[in-house]
């Protein structure tokens, strides 16, 4: 088309008899052959007629509200925008709320914008920096609350509770080695433990829980299935945690067991019995070993019963020299659950 319309400007300017000049129709055939395309000769002859000469075919359909440069700077305030709000942990819009939103901007520098006809156009614009799905409320909530705010008050109640239980003092100027703002004591860190628990589920085929791989056999020689996993209803719960000096604590298995009483439940004891033990110090004057330990009830998870238990069994042994005065406290560090606030369990430690 470029050619074409220069050609045609061209030949236009050639004086009136002269045996060079060219009918129009004959120009476009001659570019058409040159270039294999297949413009048209009236197409050519009214660029030319509007004064576009040697500029690109414009594309098809009415002319936009918007020119290139304002759509543009429209595309990467639309991208900027959903990036912030992600960026901020705020509830992410949807399409209804964009198009509420992009009208609403364009409507106020004076262009049109009705529907969502804008919206989507932008949308295909930034197809590929962004991915279409449902939200991760659970990370959306851990984003939520890691505001500054929580965050100094966190650590400050932290400060707080290991310096008034004896676990900690606070750091002077003789301290330079010490990083941080406090100074733990010797042999306070062996006290201070935390704790969790995670999902022990032999079925691997749902749920956004964790838990470990399924385990299957196979015949090397015969073909399998699109998904290997165990299709069970077992379920079980791990403890797991460690010392502030990274020592590990005895890992817990909490069965299920559909047993009524607890004279009725059963439970093979071969895997325990083999199980590697623990090594650490924790209150000791030297290391020990220690073995895991299990517990049973009806659902496979942890309550206030199970949780009780669990302090008496597992972690009281652990300190035997444990008293409530400074440097023979535990610190002990949990998550919210059931059980946690049992008034009977927080009495008895």
């Amino acid at each position: 088309m470029k050619l074409a319309t220069v050609q045609i400007e061209k030949n236009s300017l050639l004086p009136k008899g002269a045996t060079t000049k060219l009918s129009i129709e004959k120009i476009v055939e001659e570019v058409n052959d040159l270039c294999d395309s297949n413009i048209s000769h009236k197409t050519a002859a009214a660029y030319v007629h509007q004064g576009l000469i040697n500029v690109s075919p414009r594309k098809r359909g009415p002319v936009g509200d918007f020119p290139n440069p304002v759509f543009a700077a429209l595309t990467w305030a639309y991208a900027t925008f959903l990036k912030l709000e992600q960026a901020q942990a705020k509830q992410q819009s949807s399409m209804k709320t964009l198009a509420l939103r992009v009208n609403a901007c364009v409507n106020l520098a004076g262009l049109s914008g009705t529907r969502d006809d804008l919206t989507r156009k932008l949308r295909m614009a930034t197809a590929h920096l962004f991915e279409a799905g449902k939200a991760n409320t659970m990370e959306q909530r851990h984003v939520e609350w890691t505001t500054h705010f929580n965050l100094n008050l966190w650590f400050d109640t932290w400060k707080t509770t290991v310096i008034s239980l004896g676990f900690a003092r606070e750091k002077t100027i003789e301290d330079v080695d010490v990083v941080g703002e406090i100074v733990f004591l010797p042999g306070q860190k062996e006290r201070i433990i935390n704790v969790d628990e995670t999902d022990g589920t032999l079925d691997d085929t749902s749920g956004q829980t964790g838990g470990r791989p399924p385990m299957v056999f196979t015949v090397p020689d015969m073909q399998g299935g699109t998904t290997s996993v165990n299709k069970c209803g077992y379920k079980t719960t791990i403890i797991c945690g460690s010392a502030a000096t990274g020592e590990p604590i005895p890992p817990h298995f909490q069965f299920k067991s559909a047993a009524k009483t607890a004279e009725g439940e059963r439970i093979s004891v071969d895997w325990f019995r083999l199980c590697p033990q623990i090594h650490g110090q924790f209150g000791y004057e030297t290391p020990q070993k220690f073995p895991v330990t299990f517990g049973m009830n009806e659902k496979g998870g942890m309550n206030a019963v199970e949780l009780q238990k669990y302090m008496d069994t597992a972690i009281f042994p652990l300190y035997p020299d444990i008293a409530d005065v400074p440097g023979k406290r535990v610190l002990m560090k949990v998550d919210s659950g059931p059980g946690r606030m049992n008034t009977e369990m927080l009495a008895e430690l």
